[in-house]
């Protein structure tokens, strides 16, 4: 059992709560979106981190209904919407929803209920008038760059209000930095509410909606013009939006990432941060095989055959409850995207198109033909991601038994071959390296491959002139550096790793294990300083320079430097296995499948 560092919070729970700050209030004036505008009034608190304020809970959209596109909110449901409390999430399995990976104690806030419906909503993260005008910024005045962030958790779990990922001193640490910012954090639907797909919820959605399905998608979407329509009120700039997110929120942030490189209007976003994601790690999986899976669903719910309007009629009153239930007993753990043709459709090139931006709210002006935006992309992931399956791979013991499941699912034996000697797999070899072998491997083919293909596209459309893409500026990242905390994966640069590093929410568990290091080694806190610098100079710079080819290297050291991926050993290495991998892809996803099931690969 991992040994946990309890680090309290804040008073986050109902109870504690204030329903409104009894002194000076946290004011924002919100013009609304109707006709005629009108003012609403916003009351936010102060965050337990001094020096930043927080606006919670605030409702960015509507859902009609189960498996319908999202709207977006043109007010708040009050005239005066008290912020002072965290919005509900989508409901979803209780577990994993704790910090146990990190092998560190966060306590989640207490006040977070769930609701199908009212789980589109999101917070305000900003610094204080006061941190503001001793860093030199008049808050009155000030126009900061936005960093919209998504959260990850398989497309299933999770909430913007989870402790490892709040902002708050990533915001406070750009305003040291003199680069002060403001940080947006979403809520969205997840696993069935939000990615359930099928032909049969697309024929029958109401005419005159957006079609489709990928609803989470769309959510974020919304999200993403509520901001781009509002932020300038919380003393945002609304011309500088950056989104960004880890695993399905990475793999969310490249999906609109690529809508604004591809799409025909003007982009909602300007940047983009894909951490341990991108389009391909989960999903997205044809119709026909979604068509599959959703009629398993039903027949699991017991849905009546036959006619289509009872049929769906059914599946729209089934309990949230029994929705997860079901999920569950069907062995599934992620939900991928699909390709509808109508949300997500293929190129020519059997890449992505990605097409979520309807006719919510004013519709953005048609892209000029000189227009020059150029989209800027940060993109990397860590060096062990596989971990997700480490209790899988714990049981097996000995390469024979590896090869005898292999055996029976992979229908090559030349590709066993060329895979053992691709991936140093043999008979003689320790328990210690068969297991490190193998989820290198899990690593590749669920991750690094995903993300290694997304970061050559980016960088082709650099200084494109492709008619039909704008042009990128891509910098890459990767994580070496292993979790600092005592237990399994000590050390190890495990998924999520890095978000250990971006957000510092483990502050004081992370500077007493520097207490632990040797005197002249660098400190986990001086990483901390290295990677929110990077982070927050990405999303703020004026403009962000190319280091196409190079990657920075966040080594087990804790130091960071720029590798050469062309010519350093351990990336031609990787390069080799990925292409190994895309040349031989049936066989890998049977050995994948054989490895870790297929509950949550894709």
């Amino acid at each position: 059992m991992a040994s946990f560092v309890r680090q309290q919070r804040g008073p986050d729970d109902a109870d504690q709560a204030p329903a409104a700050p009894r002194q000076t209030p946290l004011e924002v004036l919100l013009p609304s979106h109707t006709v005629p505008s009108f003012p609403q009034r916003v009351i936010g608190r102060k965050s337990p981190i001094p020096g930043v304020e927080e606006f919670r809970g605030i409702p960015y959209g509507i859902v009609p209904a189960r498996w319908q596109h999202a709207l977006l909110r043109d007010r708040l449901p009050d005239d005066v919407f008290h912020a002072t409390r965290n919005g509900p999430r989508c409901p979803q399995p209780q577990e994993p929803n704790n910090s146990d990976d990190f092998q560190s104690y966060l306590e989640f806030p207490r006040d977070v209920s769930e609701s199908e419906f009212d789980c589109l909503n999101l917070f305000i993260t900003r610094p204080s008038a006061t941190t503001l005008a001793a860093a030199g910024f008049d808050a009155r005045t000030v126009n900061l760059p936005v960093y919209v962030y998504i959260h990850g958790g398989a497309y299933s779990f999770g909430a913007g209000t989870d402790p490892m990922w709040d902002p708050a001193r990533l915001v406070l640490k750009s305003v040291a930095l003199k680069t002060p910012m403001i940080v947006a954090t979403v809520n969205y639907r997840l696993n069935m509410f939000g990615f359930a797909a099928s032909s049969e919820i697309i024929q029958a959605q109401p005419e005159g909606q957006k079609r489709g399905c990928n609803f989470g998608l769309t959510d974020q979407r919304i999200a993403l013009r509520w901001v781009h329509q509002n932020i300038r009120a919380f003393g945002g700039d609304p011309r500088r939006i950056t989104v960004g997110g880890q695993s399905a929120g990475g793999s969310s942030s490249h999906a609109h990432v690529l809508e604004a490189i591809l799409g025909k209007r003007e982009p909602l976003v300007q940047r983009g941060i894909v951490q341990s994601g991108a389009v391909g790690v989960l999903g997205p999986i044809s119709m026909e095989l979604a068509d599959a899976r959703w009629a398993a669903f039903c027949r699991h719910l017991g849905a009546p055959e036959g006619d289509a309007a009872a049929h769906m009629a059914f599946m729209a009153a089934v309990a949230p409850a029994d929705i997860l239930r079901a999920h569950h007993e069907l062995g599934r753990f992620a939900c991928p995207l699909a390709v509808d043709d109508l949300t997500i459709s293929l190129r020519p090139n059997s890449r992505w198109n990605v097409h979520l931006d309807g006719q919510e709210g004013p519709a953005p002006e048609e892209v000029p033909a000189n227009d020059d935006t150029v989209i800027a992309v940060l993109i990397g992931d860590t060096d062990v991601e596989g971990m997700l399956h480490s209790a899988a791979v714990g049981e097996i013991k000995t390469f024979d038994q590896l090869h005898e499941r292999l055996e029976v699912e992979v229908q090559s034996t030349e590709f066993l071959r060329s895979f053992y000697e691709t991936y140093g797999l043999q008979s003689n070899m320790s328990k210690t390296d068969l297991h490190e072998r193998a989820l290198q491997f899990l690593t590749d083919i669920q991750f690094g491959y995903h993300v290694q293909r997304s970061r050559e596209e980016l960088i082709g459309w650099e200084g494109s002139s492709e008619r039909n893409a704008r042009p990128t500026v891509v910098q890459s990242f990767r994580m070496r550096v292993g979790n600092p905390f005592p237990g399994p994966a000590y050390g190890k640069a495990h998924h999520c790793v890095d978000l250990i590093y971006i957000y510092d929410c483990f502050a004081e568990a992370l500077r007493q294990a520097d207490t632990t290091l040797p005197a002249d080694s660098v400190s986990n806190a001086a990483l901390v300083d290295r990677v929110q610098a990077d982070w927050i100079r990405f999303i703020t710079a004026p403009s962000v320079s190319s280091q196409a080819g190079f990657v920075t290297v966040y080594g087990q050291d804790r130091t960071a430097a720029s590798v050469d991926m062309a010519s350093d050993q351990e990336w031609v290495e990787r390069k080799g296995r990925l292409n190994f991998l895309e040349r031989n892809q049936l066989f890998s996803a049977q050995a994948i499948k054989a490895l870790a099931g297929g509950g949550h690969v894709f």
